[in-house]
């Protein structure tokens, strides 16, 4: 799902766009100077207790 919304700049004359995209969890993260997709995988451990994977 996302919502779009176009500002007009008015000094240059021209028409910016900003698009918000919303999800239900993160899928990118700020690590090491990039963003990079994040890894959401759950497992559960030996003990039953839910971990992430990575």
């Amino acid at each position: 799902m996302g919502h779009r919304r176009g500002e007009a700049d008015e000094e240059e004359g021209r028409r910016l766009s900003l698009t918000t995209e919303l999800t239900p969890g993160p899928e990118r993260v700020w690590r090491d100077g990039k963003w990079q997709a994040v890894d959401a995988t759950l497992t559960a451990g030996p003990d039953g207790a839910v971990r992430a994977s990575s």
